[in-house]
């Protein structure tokens, strides 16, 4: 999806603001149900998480690159984020340690170039969707640290999601 189509199908002009992206999402989304629209669904999810990276991306690389091409940084990362969606979807999936572990070992989160749009991909994500069960938080935090490096989750986040994920980390296991 081009960057034109992106912001089209979120009826939305080109912008790094991720409040107005956010919010044009919301919109739309109400009037989208996933089981009467599914492929519709998914454009809307697509052009959503394909414009926040591009709100992320820092204007200069924007211009560095050929237009359509640069803004998404790379197909690793979206597909990485493809993979979190259909994990997170389905709840036998989304509550399964191993898919986790699966979506995790994706070498785009090693990447040099791509590892952080990745990482604050998957996060943003889960600002959204953050319904998961206690050790897949925990398994997060193993892989990314989240207690030690709140400071700079809370630069990228919400505060009140990185409050939520911290609440999560310190609640027992039963």
């Amino acid at each position: 999806m081009s960057i034109s189509e992106v912001f089209e199908t979120l009826k939305l002009t080109p912008t790094h603001e991720e409040r107005a992206i956010r919010d044009a999402y919301h919109a739309l989304l109400k009037g989208v149900n996933p089981e009467d629209d599914p492929e519709g669904f998914k454009r809307l999810r697509e052009a959503y998480e394909q414009a926040i990276v591009y709100a992320r991306t820092p204007k200069e690389e924007e211009e560095e690159g050929p237009a359509n091409v640069q803004w998404l940084q790379n197909q690793a990362v979206g597909g990485f984020l493809q993979q979190l969606a259909d994990i997170y979807t389905l709840l036998p999936r989304r509550i399964d340690l191993a898919e986790w572990d699966g979506l995790l070992s994706d070498p785009v989160l090693q990447s040099l170039e791509d590892g952080e749009s990745a990482k604050w991909g998957l996060f943003s994500y889960l600002a959204e969707h953050f319904r998961l069960p206690d050790r897949i938080w925990r398994r997060l935090d193993k892989e990314f640290f989240i207690q030690e490096n709140q400071k700079e989750f809370r630069e990228h986040l919400p505060n009140g999601f990185v409050d939520y994920i911290l609440d999560k980390l310190k609640e027992e296991h039963v």
